[in-house]
């Protein structure tokens, strides 16, 4: 049975039991349809909702945000308290709208590959290979790894990133926050 709209539980600020998504079909078909971004448009039901789905989960993976979970059992990273924007608006009890735009944007990137691929890894030296090519004539070989041993590099995506990074809202390994 294909996914339908009625699959998407989207969390609204209210901590939604078993959310799955922060936007709707018609939020990002609206955020797309403003961009011209066809692919996003001509795609089926079933595939936007599969693409919501993974741009949430990506978009909580790839960020640590400010504040914390407004509540400890939420299935979700939004909403949270503490959370303030670049602005020092408070953005508790919500989802902002910035999150909203990435998730977005994720999704559109969603429907031709996946956001998180499983790595592949270097059984020798146990890092991850980012980078692989290979020549048959004259042979040649080359190999690049990550420079974390056993911890995958997150895929950027530099127009989602760029405007979640200047929101405010997330927070650097080193714990400061991003300021754009």
């Amino acid at each position: 049975m294909p996914l339908s709209n009625s699959d998407l539980i989207v969390e609204d600020g209210t901590v939604v039991e078993d959310a799955n998504a922060y936007i709707t079909i018609a939020f990002a078909d609206a955020y797309h349809e403003l961009r011209g971004n066809s692919d996003w448009l001509n795609a089926t039901e079933a595939s936007k909702v599969a693409a919501i789905v993974q741009a949430t989960d990506y978009t909580d993976t790839r960020w640590t945000f400010v504040g914390s979970k407004a509540d400890e059992d939420q299935a979700l990273q939004w909403p949270r308290d503490d959370a303030y924007d670049r602005d020092g608006i408070e953005q508790e009890d919500n989802v902002p709208t910035v999150v909203q735009q990435t998730v977005a944007e994720y999704a559109l990137r969603a429907l031709s590959a996946p956001l998180l691929p499983d790595p592949t890894i270097d059984e020798d030296n146990g890092k991850f290979i980012t980078y692989k090519r290979e020549r048959v004539g004259p042979l040649e070989e080359e190999t690049r790894y990550s420079e974390a041993r056993g911890r995958s590099s997150l895929r950027p995506y530099p127009a989602a990133d760029r405007r979640m990074s200047a929101s405010g809202l997330v927070i650097t390994s080193n714990g400061r926050v991003i300021r754009g």
